[in-house]
């Protein structure tokens, strides 16, 4: 729910950092796991190229005593640069935030985090478009898709036996849209998030995670379209223990287009 006139956005809704422009086709409705996505509160303005914005801090932390709770001072602060081009676009997004814990004495302890986000699109041929965008930032892994809410939640910092700490991520995805025919699209996308590597971390907490999918989709109608997808994904531990997850599903969509006419 948000309010929104000219540039000016007030509400709750998709993070500024989100490059939607740049968001690859998938069947998959979670979507890439290093596409930087989150809903949260905020207050945004979006020029012709600057945009700014400041949103809910929301910051994630672990702590294995499950002695503290999340705790903030200041919301997050992002600015950035967007860049129309004959041949696609270009994108950058920086954020400065803060992350906190509260433990139950009514102390806080609180650690600086941040990160960016550089993302774009390229026409590469009439038919063959590609997206790309590369992150990294510490105290960053709220804005991940795969990092937010989930069983790797959690992962901006975490409390060590000596306080809390700010963790480390970077995270990319390349993904590809081929228009086969005037109603047939072939896309793939692969992407890849880390966390930094620490002996003090738990052993069963999350190091890297990967995912790939190749999917087809058959435009019926400008309602309706189905397809296929097959996707593969993988998660390391920090001791090392892989798992590894392949799947394939049929998707069915139909929209509900409403037209507005006077």
């Amino acid at each position: 729910f948000y309010y929104k006139r000219g540039g000016f956005q007030a509400g709750y809704g998709y993070t500024k950092l989100l490059d939607g422009a740049a968001w690859p086709l998938t069947l998959d409705a979670q979507g890439p796991n290093s596409a930087i996505f989150a809903r949260q509160a905020g207050l945004s303005w979006q020029g012709n190229n600057l945009f700014v914005a400041v949103e809910d801090s929301n910051s994630e932390v672990y702590d294995p005593q499950n002695l503290s709770s999340a705790a903030g001072r200041r919301p997050d602060l992002i600015a950035g640069w967007q860049q129309g081009l004959p041949f696609g676009h270009a994108r950058l997004g920086m954020v400065s935030r803060e992350i906190g814990v509260e433990f139950a004495d009514g102390d806080q302890e609180f650690a600086q985090a941040g990160g960016a986000v550089l993302s774009g699109t390229l026409n590469a041929a009439e038919s063959l478009r590609l997206l790309a965008s590369i992150s990294a930032g510490k105290g960053f892994a709220h804005y991940y898709n795969d990092l937010s809410g989930f069983g790797d939640g959690g992962m901006d910092g975490y409390v060590f036996a000596d306080g809390l700490e700010a963790l480390e991520t970077t995270g990319g995805y390349l993904g590809a849209e081929w228009q086969v025919g005037q109603d047939w699209t072939l896309a793939s996308v692969a992407g890849q998030i880390d966390i930094e590597s620490d002996n003090r971390l738990p052993d069963d907490a999350m190091r890297r995670t990967r995912y790939g999918t190749v999917s087809l989709v058959y435009q019926h109608t400008p309602r309706l379209s189905y397809g296929a997808e097959a996707s593969y994904g993988m998660r390391d531990n920090q001791a090392g223990q892989r798992e590894e997850v392949p799947r394939v599903q049929l998707n069915f969509t139909y929209r509900f287009l409403h037209e507005n006419r006077n």
